[in-house]
């Protein structure tokens, strides 16, 4: 009877639910005024109704368990403004920030309509041919101490090569440089086989295309790499974008790569940005995402963890491919 795509939801407004108490500084509604005039059967009126402002951390666990996906509420604008215009209520402005805090641990969360996905961590699981090639790289480069750990060495799956090696080896770009073409040397040639999608990837993608959303992949891989993972495994069909670095331009950050991708996307307008977020699973997709005033959401069972990707910032934090769908 209703699509895959249909999403249940429940709806409330504030001034039904909310209820108020003596301390809370909301201001008189003309629903206020209404009531105390004795319209309303046995002078009822709306000063306690469901006490929503004092129960709504629990109100939002009942709809979780009730698998509700979609809540639309409304503000209390004479809680804000209790006297209509100037000073500005505090106390509201804290309980519907935390209202939409609770909303989002407990599932509720705003309809996208475009999904960005890092590829490395995300997509698909690359640890093993980036890090044997980095490992190659810091070989030649004569840093064979550092090059020991390759459990180590997964520090280097998602940030920016050139940069990362900076860091790690502590030395001058144009050294990172050299480290950068010693890597390509094996991860070109096969490194990038040494990878396979995530359980679950396969389905996933053709069931958020049915969904409808616009699919993109904005990765800190250089393009020509991007494409050839994607097309090896024959997943590029489900993406209407794929964006990765330009080669000739090292200092590319994560951010730079989603402009371009929202530019294809035809999401480059700041109103419509509201609809798109990414997807990806280490601090830098989050601060990528941040950079360019996208939502977040971290995928803790790629390189980089639940602890990071919440510090950094995500708006959730998923365990298994799954839950993205």
């Amino acid at each position: 009877m209703f699509r895959d795509d249909f999403v249940w939801g429940v709806a409330s407004s504030s001034y039904q639910v909310e209820g108020t108490d003596a301390n809370d500084g909301r201001g008189k509604t003309v629903w206020d005024a209404f009531t105390q005039a004795g319209r309303i059967f046995e002078n009822q009126n709306a000063y306690t109704t469901c006490d929503h402002m004092h129960h709504y951390k629990e109100d939002y666990a009942l709809m979780k368990n009730l698998g509700i996906k979609a809540y639309r509420f409304s503000l209390n604008w004479a809680r804000i403004l209790p006297e209509g215009t100037g000073r500005v209520n505090e106390k509201a402005i804290r309980m519907y920030r935390d209202m939409i805090t609770c909303m989002k641990e407990n599932g509720r969360a705003k309809m996208y309509q475009a999904l960005l996905f890092d590829l490395d961590g995300t997509l698909t699981a690359s640890g093993e041919g980036i890090t044997k090639s980095i490992q190659y790289a810091l070989r030649k480069m004569g840093y064979e101490s550092l090059a020991e750990d390759l459990k180590k060495l997964e520090i280097f799956v998602g940030p920016p090569l050139l940069e990362q090696l900076m860091e790690y080896c502590q030395i001058e770009e144009s050294e990172a440089e050299r480290g950068v073409a010693y890597y390509r040397e094996r991860y070109n040639v096969v490194g990038y086989y040494e990878n396979k999608p995530y359980k679950g990837i396969r389905k996933l993608l053709p069931k958020l295309k049915k969904k409808g959303y616009k699919l993109a992949v904005a990765s800190s891989k250089p393009q020509g790499m991007v494409d050839a993972v994607l097309e090896h495994f024959e997943l590029n069909e489900y993406f209407d974008v794929i964006e990765g670095s330009d080669v000739n331009l090292p200092r590319m950050t994560k951010s730079d790569v989603i402009e371009i991708a929202l530019k294809k996307l035809g999401f480059f307008e700041a109103e419509k940005r509201k609809g798109v977020v990414m997807i990806g699973d280490r601090k830098y997709d989050v601060a990528g995402a941040t950079a360019s005033r996208l939502d977040c959401i971290g995928v803790a069972y790629g390189y980089g963890g639940t602890e990071e990707l919440e510090s950094a910032g995500a708006i959730k934090v998923v365990q298994t491919v799954e839950e993205l769908g």
